[in-house]
């Protein structure tokens, strides 16, 4: 009467495969021990082996093709013997350089103040001209404010924008001749300009047409093109 065959799973292969390969147990051997017919075990040889060769295959062509290594500069084995390492390296430094630009261009573009576009019925002011008659001292007159302190052209006091709770606060700092203010609890910075604007919640182009008014300034207006 023919045996039944068995069904060995995978790890049951591997441990049989192992023992002929590893240890050097005949296949004769393992055939009585396991109950298995020696073309069986023959059959389980040559799968393994070709599925060795697949799997070095794709490895060893990821490998060269793929895996970036860094003692090459992190570029592939297949990039450097083709030729293509340079060229690499130069479009790599291209886009850092582009990067850096671009971040410096954003980080310039946050620190200058935004001009707001007039509306259609309102002439375009020119706030650059607005800014440059405007004085420091002149703003923190009509402000009202008290210096606790001065150093040459710096003056110290309670800071009008955010609200110091105490009159001899010196958290505000005003430079007259540079014509900038600094408040060193609430971080408001700019321009006698900017300071008006916030001082009073107006904004840009209302805080200019306010000011030109209150000290007698001509409003700077741009010329309108033909």
């Amino acid at each position: 009467m023919r045996k039944p065959r068995r069904h060995f799973q995978g790890a049951d292969k591997v441990a049989i495969l192992k023992r002929h390969l590893v240890e050097k147990v005949p296949v004769s051997d393992l055939c009585d021990e396991f109950g298995v017919h020696p073309n069986q075990v023959y059959d389980w040889l040559k799968k393994f082996f070709e599925n060795a060769r697949r799997i070095v295959d794709d490895y060893v062509e990821h490998y060269n093709t793929v895996r970036l290594h860094s003692a090459t500069g992190y570029v592939t084995p297949k990039d450097i013997l083709e030729g293509r390492a340079e060229a690499i390296f130069a479009e790599r430094d291209r886009k850092l350089a582009a990067a850096r630009e671009h971040r410096q261009q954003m980080r310039q573009k946050k620190r200058e103040p935004s001009t707001p576009t007039p509306q259609a019925s309102q002439p375009a002011i020119e706030f650059r001209a607005v800014r440059a008659a405007v004085t420091m001292t002149a703003v923190l007159t009509l402000l009202g404010l008290q210096a606790r302190g001065r150093q040459g052209d710096q003056q110290r006091g309670p800071c009008p924008l955010h609200g110091s709770s105490t009159c001899t606060s010196r958290c505000f700092s005003a430079h007259l001749d540079q014509n900038i203010i600094q408040c060193f609890k609430c971080g408001r910075v700019g321009n006698a300009l900017d300071l008006w604007a916030q001082a009073n919640r107006k904004k840009i182009y209302e805080a200019s047409v306010d000011l030109c008014q209150r000290l007698n300034i001509p409003l700077p207006i741009l010329a309108t093109p033909n």
